[in-house]
């Protein structure tokens, strides 16, 4: 049986779509409300989150929720698709209720069914502590203006996301990664927030070995 709900109701939209990004280097992305990283889902401890998610991405998704608790929410067979639910196919939708009942802090969610979370889709939901719930800032410090600018930061703190990047889509990839049989964890770029300014890397990779010889080191510029 769920746990009682007795916080606010959060009831979102969500869409799902390709897009391009212009940092420097173009290349599509998988993005949710026109963002990548999607924008924050922001709550307090013990609301309940109603995400209805539409599925414009031409290949099936499914949304998963790392670090959150589902034993109070109707998700809880929150996983892989295919294994522990079923994916949302192009032009369809589904609502994720999630029940924030004795969690707090910040988790993050992601594509969970083929290769949107490489290619952009990923956000983060913050769930600020409920005011009954003890807090141990002065462990940190002990100066009251420090102490209330720690609970002010509650109410509107600022995020940071670190997100590896590739300037090829990882479906390119994978296929390059059946071809030459190596994987491709050379990443060109590291976003924060989704931003980077565009730099050259010299990229040093192997070619393909073979018994009669030793691997051979190209360089390109990535």
């Amino acid at each position: 049986m769920a746990k009682p709900w007795y916080g606010a109701l959060l009831d979102q939209d969500q869409l799902l779509a390709d897009d391009t990004v212009d940092g420097g280097h173009w290349r599509p992305m998988f993005v949710g409300n026109s963002d990548s990283p999607v924008p924050v889902i922001s709550v307090r401890e013990g609301d309940l989150i109603h995400l209805n998610v539409h599925n414009d991405f031409g290949l099936p998704s499914a949304l998963h929720w790392l670090g959150f608790r589902h034993y109070h929410s109707q998700t809880w067979n929150d996983g892989a698709a295919g294994v522990t639910t079923y994916p949302i196919l192009p032009r369809a939708n589904w609502t994720s209720v999630l029940n924030t009942w004795d969690q707090w802090g910040l988790k993050w969610y992601a594509d969970h069914c083929t290769t949107p979370l490489f290619d952009g889709f990923y956000g983060t939901i913050w769930i600020r502590p409920s005011p009954e719930r003890e807090r141990p800032y002065h462990l940190v410090s002990s100066d009251e203006a420090d102490i209330q600018d720690m609970l002010d930061s509650e109410a509107s703190p600022e995020h940071v996301t670190i997100y590896n990047y590739q300037h090829r889509t990882y479906d390119n990839l994978l296929a390059q990664l059946q071809y030459d049989g190596y994987e491709p964890n050379c990443f060109q770029s590291v976003l924060i927030n989704g931003k980077q300014k565009r730099t050259e890397i010299l990229i040093l990779f192997l070619t393909k070995c073979t018994r009669q010889g030793p691997c051979s080191l190209q360089a390109g510029w990535g």
